[in-house]
């Protein structure tokens, strides 16, 4: 009954379109400090950012030398943006001089692999153990592939609007949890976020270069070099997200039909030796529940709170790694993927599909030739990507969401290829270099994080009035 229930005529008719439209947004940005000759630098984590297994807003990801920026949840794209902005301005501003906030989910010049310094944390209960699982990861998949960074777009629906929702639904299926309800959705969501997953890695890929440090299985599929030790393929957009990108070493596929399932199949690949650990699951959705620090016991005993998606290139044009019509864009796929009926086809086929087009779009995506696989039946890529593009017009267009002139941008990098972030930053290379590019946008970023820095502080940052997140130590920082 509840796969039926989230339709476009069931939802339009019991919530309004702003309470569909409300929700929580957080994103999370990843991205190495380099050195002014693109080499990665291998200075300490800046201290004025505190400790990092506590600071909840600027930390590191795997290496030393990675920053990892979060937002807490905002209530609009729009609010988590600004202040995606103004956190990277702070990270921009502590730099060390000499070294800036790399601007491509590829990495910069790489060290040998001995000398890429993992995250050292300490002054932590967990401090040893966070340094064991990063060596582990190191051994198994490689440096290199660590030294990836991207985006994560954290998304959940209003509550109130669930509770709404919950309650129509209800009068038709007495016995039905609202746990159980909330559940649903989210996972609904995801089911069709996996499916249709490739077309967020044509639309936001941006990984169609790399440097000759770079894992050598990927610049293999990089035929084309820039004179500078950098290699690029016009192929497709994101080899991040390719066949060689940071991915689980075998394919796995937990269930999405319960929370209680999906728990249940990431312990058994721990208990098999598949993953060291459950958030070693490297799944383009992510399941969230209320405590991530015991994420499947709490997963199945309390449910999913929000849901992450990780797919996102860097946006190596836009200072924060993302543009805000790519948050717009993120956030209307998650009402789609809500809202579009699912075929019949058994997911566990759906998910080995998906993969297999996942693949295909990373690193094919500008090939007119390009095929993906429908269901089991041969579809064009460009023909299915357009009909999807169409769908979400159609749903914005019946419920009033107001994101016509964003989808009708969006849909021109589908029949227009050039203007996709991984088209421009080629044509940029072709120019100049994969190093010079990147570090060229770097030092941009820089000096406008600095001037921005300077209109807050004149301005009094009147805008954070309006924000309601933790702390931030803006001040702090500027005044050092």
């Amino acid at each position: 009954m509840m796969k039926d229930y989230f339709t476009i005529e069931n939802i339009q008719r019991v919530v309004s379109s702003d309470a569909l439209l409300a929700g929580s947004f957080g994103i999370e940005r990843e991205g190495l400090r380099v050195k002014a000759d693109g080499a990665l630098a291998l200075t300490p984590h800046p201290a004025v950012f505190g400790n990092k297994l506590t600071n909840p807003l600027i930390t590191t990801d795997f290496s030393e030398s990675q920053i990892e920026i979060v937002t807490p949840a905002l209530s609009s794209v729009e609010k988590t943006y600004q202040l995606l902005s103004h956190l990277t301005d702070l990270v921009e501003i502590a730099l060390p001089r000499g070294e800036f906030f790399w601007p491509n989910s590829m990495p910069c010049v790489l060290p040998p692999l001995d000398q890429i310094p993992i995250a050292h944390y300490e002054g932590a209960p967990d401090a040893e153990a966070s340094m064991l699982y990063r060596r582990g990861l190191a051994q198994k998949y490689g440096a290199q592939k660590q030294m990836l960074s991207g985006i994560h777009f954290n998304y959940s629906l209003a509550e109130e609007t669930i509770k709404t929702l919950y309650c129509d639904a209800k009068q038709k299926e007495s016995s039905l949890s609202y746990q159980a309800f909330k559940d649903e959705l989210y996972l609904k969501i995801a089911r069709n976020y996996l499916r249709y997953r490739w077309l967020i890695i044509y639309l936001s890929g941006a990984t169609s270069a790399a440097h000759a440090t770079f894992a050598k299985e990927c610049l293999r599929l990089m035929p084309n070099q820039d004179g500078a030790q950098g290699h690029f393929s016009e192929a497709g957009p994101s080899y991040r997200n390719g066949t060689t990108g940071y991915k689980n070493i075998d394919p796995l596929y937990p269930r999405y039909d319960s929370c209680v399932h999906f728990a249940g199949d990431v312990a058994a690949f721990v208990q098999e030796g598949k993953l060291s650990q459950p958030k070693e699951l490297y799944a383009q959705v992510r399941l969230k529940p209320k405590d991530p620090k015991d994420w499947l016991h709490s997963l199945a005993k309390d449910g999913i709170d929000y849901i992450e998606m990780r797919t996102m290139d860097l946006n190596p044009f836009d200072k924060c790694g993302i543009s805000l019509i790519d948050m717009q864009l993120m956030h209307q796929m998650m009402l789609y993927c809500l809202l579009k009926p699912e075929s019949d086809t058994d997911f566990a086929a759906v998910q080995v599909e998906a993969v297999r087009n996942e693949n295909l779009a990373a690193e094919r995506g500008f090939c007119d030739d390009l095929m993906l696989s429908r269901d089991g039946e041969a579809v064009g890529f460009k023909t299915w990507a357009l009909e999807l593009i169409d769908e979400m017009l159609d749903m914005d267009d019946r419920l009033s969401l107001g994101r016509q002139k964003m989808l009708k941008t969006i849909r021109r990098r589908i029949t227009h290829p050039e203007t996709t972030y991984a088209a421009k930053l080629n044509a940029s290379i072709k120019e100049m270099s994969f190093l010079e590019t990147n570090l060229a946008l770097a030092a941009e970023y820089r000096i406008e994080s600095k001037v921005a820095t300077q209109l807050g502080l004149q301005k009094g940052d009147a805008w954070l009035a309006q924000y309601d997140g933790p702390a931030l130590p803006g001040r702090r920082i500027a005044a050092e």
